[in-house]
Protein backbone atom coordinates (compact mmCIF):
# COMPACT_ATOMS: atom_id res chain seq x y z
CA UNK A 1 0.00 0.00 0.00
CA UNK A 2 1.61 2.78 -1.00
CA UNK A 3 2.52 5.54 1.97
CA UNK A 4 2.87 9.31 1.94
CA UNK A 5 6.60 10.43 1.93
CA UNK A 6 7.98 13.31 3.60
CA UNK A 7 8.35 16.56 0.97
CA UNK A 8 9.26 19.00 3.63
CA UNK A 9 8.19 20.10 6.90
CA UNK A 10 4.55 21.21 6.05
CA UNK A 11 3.92 18.76 3.05
CA UNK A 12 4.16 15.13 2.24
CA UNK A 13 3.08 13.27 -1.08
CA UNK A 14 2.66 9.79 -2.95
CA UNK A 15 1.95 9.37 -6.25
CA UNK A 16 -0.58 6.55 -7.22
CA UNK A 17 -1.34 6.00 -10.96
CA UNK A 18 -2.36 10.12 -12.31
CA UNK A 19 -2.72 11.10 -9.08
CA UNK A 20 -0.68 12.97 -6.28
CA UNK A 21 -2.18 12.79 -3.09
CA UNK A 22 -0.83 15.39 -0.93
CA UNK A 23 -0.84 16.36 2.94
CA UNK A 24 -0.54 19.60 3.57
CA UNK A 25 -0.20 21.18 7.22
CA UNK A 26 -3.40 23.74 7.77
CA UNK A 27 -2.20 24.71 11.28
CA UNK A 28 -4.32 24.56 13.98
CA UNK A 29 -6.71 22.36 12.11
CA UNK A 30 -4.33 19.60 11.36
CA UNK A 31 -3.52 18.11 8.00
CA UNK A 32 -5.61 18.22 4.83
CA UNK A 33 -4.80 15.70 2.77
CA UNK A 34 -6.26 16.11 -0.93
CA UNK A 35 -5.42 14.57 -4.77
CA UNK A 36 -4.97 16.45 -8.26
CA UNK A 37 -4.11 15.04 -11.11
CA UNK A 38 -2.27 16.72 -14.09
CA UNK A 39 -5.79 17.41 -15.36
CA UNK A 40 -7.80 18.71 -12.02
CA UNK A 41 -7.20 21.01 -9.34
CA UNK A 42 -6.70 19.77 -5.63
CA UNK A 43 -9.92 17.81 -4.66
CA UNK A 44 -10.57 17.81 -0.71
CA UNK A 45 -9.77 13.99 0.76
CA UNK A 46 -10.48 14.37 4.62
CA UNK A 47 -8.66 16.43 7.81
CA UNK A 48 -6.52 14.00 9.98
CA UNK A 49 -4.57 15.33 13.20
CA UNK A 50 -1.45 12.75 12.47
CA UNK A 51 0.38 11.67 9.59
CA UNK A 52 -0.20 8.04 10.60
CA UNK A 53 -4.15 8.80 10.45
CA UNK A 54 -3.57 10.39 7.03
CA UNK A 55 -2.09 7.63 5.90
CA UNK A 56 -4.94 5.11 7.09
CA UNK A 57 -7.05 7.22 5.22
CA UNK A 58 -5.55 7.28 2.18
CA UNK A 59 -5.69 2.96 2.26
CA UNK A 60 -9.05 3.08 2.50
CA UNK A 61 -9.71 5.65 0.05
CA UNK A 62 -7.99 3.39 -2.17
CA UNK A 63 -9.37 0.49 -1.15
CA UNK A 64 -12.58 1.61 -1.61
CA UNK A 65 -12.40 2.98 -4.72
CA UNK A 66 -11.38 -0.44 -5.87
CA UNK A 67 -14.25 -1.61 -4.40
CA UNK A 68 -16.59 1.05 -6.26
CA UNK A 69 -14.88 0.13 -9.37
CA UNK A 70 -15.48 -3.09 -9.30
CA UNK A 71 -19.24 -2.42 -8.08
CA UNK A 72 -19.63 -0.68 -11.50
CA UNK A 73 -19.71 2.83 -9.97
CA UNK A 74 -18.02 5.52 -11.92
CA UNK A 75 -16.08 8.67 -10.25
CA UNK A 76 -16.77 11.93 -10.82
CA UNK A 77 -14.47 15.02 -10.06
CA UNK A 78 -17.31 17.28 -9.16
CA UNK A 79 -18.21 18.65 -6.06
CA UNK A 80 -14.79 17.36 -3.88
CA UNK A 81 -15.12 14.21 -6.36
CA UNK A 82 -17.42 11.89 -4.70
CA UNK A 83 -18.29 8.08 -6.90
CA UNK A 84 -21.89 7.71 -8.59
CA UNK A 85 -23.02 4.16 -8.75
CA UNK A 86 -26.59 3.21 -10.23
CA UNK A 87 -29.10 1.57 -8.07
CA UNK A 88 -32.69 0.04 -8.31
CA UNK A 89 -33.41 2.91 -6.17
CA UNK A 90 -31.79 5.75 -7.68
CA UNK A 91 -28.48 6.86 -7.99
CA UNK A 92 -26.56 7.07 -4.78
CA UNK A 93 -23.30 9.78 -4.42
CA UNK A 94 -20.12 7.97 -2.65
CA UNK A 95 -17.50 9.83 -0.94
CA UNK A 96 -15.48 7.70 1.09
CA UNK A 97 -13.31 9.44 4.04
CA UNK A 98 -11.12 8.70 6.71
CA UNK A 99 -13.96 8.72 9.41
CA UNK A 100 -16.75 6.85 6.98
CA UNK A 101 -18.26 7.00 3.94
CA UNK A 102 -21.08 9.36 3.19
CA UNK A 103 -23.41 8.78 0.95
CA UNK A 104 -26.58 10.12 -0.70
CA UNK A 105 -29.20 9.42 -2.77
CA UNK A 106 -29.67 13.38 -4.83
CA UNK A 107 -33.39 12.24 -6.86
CA UNK A 108 -36.43 10.71 -5.87
CA UNK A 109 -36.31 9.06 -2.40
CA UNK A 110 -39.58 7.02 -2.91
CA UNK A 111 -37.98 3.63 -3.53
CA UNK A 112 -35.04 4.61 -1.25
CA UNK A 113 -37.43 5.16 1.50
CA UNK A 114 -39.27 1.83 0.86
CA UNK A 115 -36.21 -0.22 0.76
CA UNK A 116 -34.12 1.52 3.48
CA UNK A 117 -36.15 3.65 5.85
CA UNK A 118 -37.18 1.08 7.87
CA UNK A 119 -33.95 0.37 9.66
CA UNK A 120 -33.62 4.11 10.01
CA UNK A 121 -30.56 4.41 8.37
CA UNK A 122 -31.89 6.27 5.60
CA UNK A 123 -32.51 10.19 6.41
CA UNK A 124 -36.03 10.17 4.03
CA UNK A 125 -35.52 14.10 3.81
CA UNK A 126 -31.73 14.81 2.92
CA UNK A 127 -31.50 10.99 1.42
CA UNK A 128 -28.23 10.96 3.16
CA UNK A 129 -27.24 7.15 4.07
CA UNK A 130 -24.32 7.17 5.95
CA UNK A 131 -21.63 4.61 7.41
CA UNK A 132 -19.59 5.91 10.25
CA UNK A 133 -16.60 4.91 12.19
CA UNK A 134 -14.66 6.86 14.82
CA UNK A 135 -11.12 7.08 15.42
CA UNK A 136 -11.58 5.72 18.80
CA UNK A 137 -12.92 1.86 17.11
CA UNK A 138 -9.43 1.59 16.52
CA UNK A 139 -11.42 0.39 13.20
CA UNK A 140 -8.68 -1.70 10.47
CA UNK A 141 -8.79 -1.37 7.15
CA UNK A 142 -10.17 -4.65 5.99
CA UNK A 143 -13.09 -4.11 8.33
CA UNK A 144 -13.26 -0.55 7.17
CA UNK A 145 -13.79 -1.73 3.46
CA UNK A 146 -15.81 -5.29 4.44
CA UNK A 147 -18.01 -2.80 5.97
CA UNK A 148 -18.87 -0.69 2.80
CA UNK A 149 -18.87 -4.05 0.77
CA UNK A 150 -22.36 -4.87 3.50
CA UNK A 151 -23.31 -1.92 3.52
CA UNK A 152 -23.90 -1.29 -0.23
CA UNK A 153 -25.10 -5.12 -0.24
CA UNK A 154 -28.19 -4.20 1.08
CA UNK A 155 -29.05 -2.09 -2.32
CA UNK A 156 -30.70 -4.03 -5.38
CA UNK A 157 -28.00 -3.12 -8.31
CA UNK A 158 -29.54 -1.29 -11.50
CA UNK A 159 -30.46 -3.86 -14.31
Amino acid sequence: MPKLKRINEGLHKVTVGTRVYQLKHRGALGWQLCWSSWSDSDVFVDFTKTIREANETLAFVLAAAELLRDLGAVEKFTQGGYWHLKTELGPLEIRPRGSGVFMRFPGDLVAARRHLGRDGSLNPYSGKWNLHWWSEDKVGLQDKVRALELHLGRLPRAA
